[in-house]
C-alpha cells in the first residue's frame, strides 16, 4: 500500500510528533511510505530510512502569542495550501493527517474521505464550537477515525463515525528504572493555557513551605512561558520551580524525576504520563477528558483526582512527596502496568486495521 502521511511539521518536539514518528516506523516496515510536510525544517525525532520525504515549502510561522491572529493564519493558510496540495497528493491509497486542519485542507484539495485515515490526538472536549462542527461534518466521510482515548472513541462513534480505538504506542521502555530518591517533581507539556501551569505553581507554592528542597521542573516551551517566569519570580520560587525548554533526551529526566505531576484541563492520550510510567515514576493528574484515565490505575500506580479538586491533589502530592514507599511502590506498578500499550503490541493492532482484518465493533 501507499501511503502519504500529511502534518504540517515534524520540527516540534511535541507529543503529537513522536507519535507520529512511531507510526511512520510501524508503517515503512510494510508499506511504501511518504511523509509530506509544509516545511523544510528537519524533523525533531528520528525517521526511517525508507521513508520518502516531501515538502509543499510553505511557511507555517503561526502567532503563538496571540490566539485570535493565529486562529486567523490557521483559516487563512486551509486555502493557501489548496494549489500546493493539488500535485502532491496524487497517486496514494491511503492519506494519513493528524489534525482537523490538515483534513480541511484534504477535502478543498479533492481528496476523497473514503481515502482518508485521521488521527486523533486532542480531547473531543477540548476542540472550540467550529471545530467540533466541522469534525461532525467531515469525520463520518473519512474511511477511518483513529482515537487513542475510549472516552473519544464513544463520542466519534456516536457521531456515524468508522471510528477505531488505537492507543498510542509507548516511545521508549528503558531497562532503567527510576530510583525515585531525588527530590524532583516533573511536569511536561506545551505552556499553554490548557495545561495549567499557573495551576500548578499555586499548588506547588503551597508545598514547598514544607518542603523548600524538592525542586517543580517544568519541561516546554509556548506561548505562557513569560508570564510562569514572572509568576515565579512574584512568589520568590525561583530556587524551587524552574522552566526549562524541550531535549531529544527527555528519558533522562524522568529517570531523574520522583513524581509526574499533570495539570492538564483537556488531554487526548497523554503521552508523557505514559513514558514517565515506562521510567517507574508515579504520576499525579487531573480526572480530565479524555485520557489519563486509561492509563493511571487511581491508587495503583498513581493517583487519578477529581477534576478541579485542587486540594485534593494538593493531598496527594505532599503524600507522594513524603511517604518514599508509596513512591517506590506505585512507581514499581507503573512499570508493570504500563506494559500494554508497549509498541509491539500497538503496532499489532495497526496491522490488523490496515489488512482489513479490523471491524468497527471490535
Amino acid at each position: 500500500m501507499k501511503i502519504l502521511i500529511y502534518i504540517d511539521s515534524m520540527n516540534p518536539a511535541g507529543g503529537i510528533e513522536r507519535v507520529v514518528s512511531k507510526h511512520l516506523e510501524f508503517f515503512a516496515k510494510n508499506h511504501d511510505v511518504t511523509l509530506l510536510t509544509k516545511d523544510t525544517l528537519e524533523s525533531f525525532y528520528i525517521l526511517p530510512e525508507n521513508v520518502k520525504l516531501k515538502n509543499i515549502n510553505l511557511e507555517n510561522n503561526l502567532n503563538m502569542n496571540n490566539r485570535f491572529i493565529r486562529i486567523f493564519q490557521i483559516f487563512f493558510q486551509m486555502f493557501q495550501t489548496k494549489k500546493e496540495l493539488n500535485d502532491a497528493l496524487k497517486g496514494y491509497d491511503l492519506v494519513y493527517c493528524v489534525h482537523i486542519k490538515n483534513l480541511v485542507e484534504l477535502f478543498l484539495a479533492g481528496v476523497k474521505g473514503k481515502d482518508i485515515l485521521l488521527t486523533e490526538h486532542g480531547s473531543y472536549y477540548g476542540y472550540n464550537k467550529i471545530y467540533k462542527k466541522i469534525k461532525k461534518f467531515l469525520y463520518p466521510k473519512c474511511k477511518y477515525i483513529i482515537s487513542p482515548t475510549k472516552m473519544d472513541y464513544e463520542i466519534y462513534k456516536a457521531q456515524g463515525c468508522n471510528v477505531f480505538y488505537i492507543p498510542n504506542p509507548l516511545s521508549f521502555y528503558p531497562n532503567q528504572t527510576a530510583p525515585l530518591e531525588k527530590k524532583v517533581v516533573l511536569s511536561i507539556g506545551r505552556l499553554t493555557n490548557d495545561k495549567r501551569h499557573t495551576l500548578l505553581i499555586e499548588i506547588w507554592k503551597k508545598i514547598v513551605f514544607s518542603y523548600p528542597d524538592w525542586t517543580l521542573r517544568i519541561i516546554g516551551k509556548g506561548e505562557n512561558k513569560t508570564m510562569l517566569l514572572e509568576l515565579i519570580k512574584e512568589y520568590n520560587l525561583e530556587k524551587n520551580i524552574e522552566i526549562i525548554p524541550p531535549k531529544k533526551e527527555v528519558q533522562e529526566e524522568f529517570l531523574n524525576a520522583s513524581i509526574f505531576a499533570f495539570t492538564s484541563q483537556y488531554e487526548g492520550f497523554g503521552m508523557v504520563l505514559a513514558e514517565a510510567m515506562a521510567c517507574g515514576v508515579p504520576c499525579i493528574s487531573f480526572d480530565c477528558p479524555s485520557g489519563p484515565r486509561d492509563i493511571i490505575i487511581d491508587k495503583e500506580d498513581g493517583y487519578l483526582i477529581e477534576e478541579g479538586n485542587v486540594e485534593e491533589y494538593q493531598e496527594k502530592l505532599l503524600t507522594l512527596i513524603k511517604d518514599t514507599d508509596k513512591r517506590r511502590e506505585m512507581g514499581k506498578n507503573s512499570k508493570k502496568n504500563i506494559k500494554r500499550f508497549l509498541d509491539v503490541k500497538i503496532e499489532r493492532e495497526w496491522d490488523i486495521l490496515l489488512n482489513g482484518e479490523k471491524n468497527i465493533d471490535d
